[in-house]
């Protein structure tokens, strides 16, 4: 068998005898191994003349005495311990910082064995100066023993999965992607055996080795009983892909600056009056995808300009568009505490992931969409039923064996087979994965619930209290968010910053009477009253981190109502990008930290907005987008909504997709509403 650098590191020069015969395999290095093996742990030179029955005789030997002096320093410790405990001494007097198992203890043996110790310890060991062939009366062959076994220590990159020699640093660079690897200590032994059949590797408990050694094969199914090669527990991979994503959420957590900037927008004349431009309106093209801002076409208004007081009106209409004023102090100090509370929850992974294709976001991205593995794994499970269902697992399967030309054709019928379990929406914005025949158990079409759409994470979270999106046939009833739930008590601080927003908006002349008719529409809904923001007649709130919408209407707002937008920023480095756009008038707003935007972003003609590609030139560089908005919401709706739905998700029409449009449509009313029940 050829030999390579990661199979051995023996010169040609030695002239071992089983190099030159070539009867040394890799299947030889332990049970299960093969040529094949993915875990390459680079052994350093060992005597590799020795019979296979000699080395596993040593290996043994070798296993014994470590365990052995781990259990006498093991007895040791716990005397130790238990005189400190009778003498009256505290466990903090008594712990010693990075006490840990020695490392030749931890150190892997792997020449007789189909395990291996420690999942991150140091590299197996070699023949170190105090152990020869010679001293075992074992060959006379010549092998390099100026190696230190105890300087070897390697740790498994948490990016790239490469093994790193660190010796005796306590960190090196990764020479595959530059990531830093840090060097860990091990309290404990963990015993590995590598599946038969998927070459897995497993963790087991030390007691069942013996019986491993003994069996000609070992598989995942006798791990324990019900595993499977699909099982999880004790997986090698598992466990890594575990350690990177934690070292990932950590890394995370402490590069960010949980700090707002404090650039802040300003006008350059206070004392100077509102401005009131009236724009020109343009007819919309009917299009679902991003939009852009392009220099010449659109107007750009800088935020002191918006600082300064802009009130824009519809040329044509005459009609109110929308208010931008410099944001009050106070009302930024409010909303600070949550704003940095929120990041702090994202940056440790606990906010709710949000896949649901709402509106506001723009198309997915399918290749990125499918190139998920739990998405890979539903087509997959998808395409397999419906073979199934059609019968034509088994020609498949034959069709794969023949010539290329039939090659061809067999893959034409998994592309359309594809397109049988792979649906994008009507609006580009979610994916529903499965066939159109899949049912529940009730006998209803899975495609028909929105539930089952779904689009890549969005990171736009909805707080407050919100009515249940399915009930079914239970009466609609409130439900408090995770956000709110999170965030409770900062949540008070948000409703005051609102209602700082409020007094603003509802002195202002262009403004003030659209504030007196959203009071009084709050005030003829209890439901609505009683979870409404503080004295303000919003009752719901968005919390969108770095989050580019597509072109959309609020439609879930009330009509004739104004939103409020408040953008905060972090980093040292302030976000490029990322305009309010406005494509019906041609206008790009630079939303800066400073300034609040009062918007009719529900009602059609003037609400139609969108933003701009974002840049974010550092690591700790953030923009925070809070919306305030007004919902309406009734019981009677409600009921209506849930009928039509139930109707949708039973109708046996031809088109599924149309079912679950409809569904969409119906269900928008179902949004977060402010705690308050």
């Amino acid at each position: 068998m050829g030999k390579s650098e990661s199979e051995t590191a023996v010169d040609d020069e030695k002239g071992l005898s089983w190099a030159e015969g070539g009867a040394w395999q890799c299947s030889q290095l332990f049970k299960g191994a093969s040529c094949r093996m993915r875990d390459d742990w680079k052994l350093h030179t060992r005597p590799k003349e020795l019979t296979l029955t000699e080395r596993k005789r040593r290996a043994l030997i070798e296993e014994r005495d470590s365990a052995q002096q781990a259990k006498s320093k093991h007895d040791a410790k716990r005397a130790k311990r238990a005189a400190e405990r009778a003498q009256g001494v505290s466990a903090a007097e008594r712990h010693v910082p990075g006490e840990t198992v020695q490392p030749e203890i931890c150190q892997e043996l792997v020449e007789g064995g189909a395990k291996k110790k420690g999942r991150k310890g140091t590299a197996p060991l070699s023949l170190g100066p105090e152990r020869t062939p010679e001293a075992d009366g074992v060959g006379s062959a010549e092998v390099d023993v100026s190696y230190d076994p105890k300087l070897s220590h390697w740790e498994e990159c948490m990016r790239c999965s490469t093994w790193i020699e660190l010796g005796t640093e306590a960190s090196k660079a990764c020479s595959c992607c530059g990531e830093e690897v840090h060097r860990k200590q091990y309290n404990e032994l963990e015993s590995w055996v590598q599946c038969d059949t998927c070459g897995k590797w497993r963790s087991i408990a030390r007691c069942l080795l013996k019986e491993v050694e003994g069996s000609p094969s070992w598989t995942c199914s006798q791990l324990r009983s019900g595993a499977s090669c699909k099982s999880s527990a004790g997986d090698w991979a598992s466990a890594v892909r575990r350690d990177a994503a934690a070292q990932r959420l950590t890394e995370r957590a402490q590069s960010a600056a949980l700090e707002l900037s404090a650039r802040f927008a300003q006008a350059p004349d206070k004392s100077a009056p509102d401005q009131a431009q009236h724009w020109s309106s343009h007819p919309l093209p009917v299009s679902s995808q991003l939009l852009d801002y392009v220099p010449g076409r659109d107007a750009m208004i800088s935020a002191p300009e918006m600082a300064a007081g802009l009130d824009a009106f519809d040329a044509s209409s005459g009609e109110h568009v929308l208010w931008a004023a410099a944001l009050p102090t106070a009302a930024l100090d409010l909303a600070s505490p949550f704003v940095l509370r929120a990041l702090q929850l994202y940056q440790q992974g606990r906010l709710p992931e949000c896949t649901d294709g709402r509106l506001s976001a723009g198309p997915v991205d399918i290749a990125a969409f499918l190139a998920q593995p739990h998405v890979k794994e539903a087509v997959k499970q998808a395409v397999h039923r419906r073979k199934t269902r059609l019968g034509v697992g088994e020609r498949t399967e034959a069709a794969s064996e023949e010539s290329a030309p039939k090659n061809a054709e067999a893959s034409k019928c998994h592309a359309l087979m594809l397109s049988h379990v792979v649906h994008v929406s009507p609006d580009s914005r979610k994916i529903y994965i499965g066939e159109e025949c899949d049912v529940t158990r009730n006998g209803g079409s899975i495609m028909g619930f929105c539930k089952s759409w779904r689009s890549l994470p969005i990171r736009s979270w909805s707080g407050g209290v919100k009515m249940a999106d399915m009930p079914g046939a239970q009466p609609p009833r409130p439900v408090q968010s995770t956000l709110s739930a999170l965030l409770a008590p900062e949540e008070p601080g948000l409703v005051s910053a609102a209602e700082a927003l409020w007094d603003v908006f509802a002195a202002h002349p262009a403004t003030a009477g659209a504030a007196a008719r959203m009071l009084e529409r709050t005030a003829q809904c209890p439901l609505q009253a009683a979870t409404a923001l503080g004295r303000t007649a919003w009752n719901a709130y968005s919390f969108n981190l770095d989050y580019r919408t597509g072109k959309h209407l609020d439609g879930k707002n009330t009509a004739g109502s104004y939103s409020a937008l408040v953008v905060c920023e972090t980093g040292a480095a302030p976000f490029a990008g990322c305009f309010y756009l406005l494509p019906q008038y041609h206008k790009a707003l630079d939303m800066r930290q400073g300034l609040v935007l009062f918007h009719r972003s529900g009602d059609k003609g003037v609400g139609t907005h969108g933003n701009s590609g974002l840049w974010l030139p550092q690591k700790d560089s953030h923009r925070i987008a809070l919306v305030f908005y007004q919902t309406q919401l009734r019981t009677s709706t409600l009921n209506a909504t849930a009928t039509t739905a139930a109707a949708a998700a039973t109708s046996t029409s031809e088109d599924p997709k149309k079912i679950s449009l409809e569904a969409n449509e119906t269900s928008v009313d179902l949004k977060p509403l402010q705690d308050g029940i």
